[in-house]
């Protein structure tokens, strides 16, 4: 059963039903899961639990919640991660760059360039990268007393 009312198909449905590995954090009405594809070294999306097409159709209460989630994701990776810096992107409709239709928030770590001279932007990461930054974020997170 999907909770994604909106369109046959939803990945972020799918992962969000199926639960399993690929779900970092999972909240009442939101959860984290890394992005497929970062554009940096821990890049993660804050997903609604309900299907809601993007930013203009998501509750308030639900938008605040998932902003609390991406300042303390924020904060982990600036004080525990060692980013220097944290961009936060909400893209809404194709225009802005909305490739799923689905609500979601990306936060992405940005590092000086020195810091992970390997890294390749947009480039799949690999099971084993994924379980890495996944216990390294969730630890940190779970300590939390922010």
């Amino acid at each position: 059963m999907l909770v994604c009312g909106y369109m046959r198909k939803c990945i972020f449905c799918e992962i969000y039903n199926s639960g399993g590995e690929t779900v970092v954090i999972k909240r009442s009405d939101h959860f984290v899961i890394f992005d497929k594809f970062p554009a940096s070294l821990g890049h993660i999306l804050i997903i609604t639990s309900k299907h809601y097409k993007n930013l203009l159709a998501t509750p308030q209460h639900t938008i605040n919640s998932m902003m609390e989630t991406a300042k303390e994701i924020g904060k982990t990776f600036k004080e525990r991660l060692d980013a220097d810096g944290i961009k936060i992107v909400i893209n809404t409709d194709k225009p802005a760059g909305q490739e799923i239709m689905h609500m979601h928030i990306h936060v992405i770590p940005r590092y000086l360039p020195h810091k992970h001279p390997r890294f390749e932007p947009h480039k799949e990461m690999t099971e084993k990268e994924r379980k890495s930054m996944r216990k390294r974020i969730v630890t940190e997170i779970e300590n939390q007393t922010y």
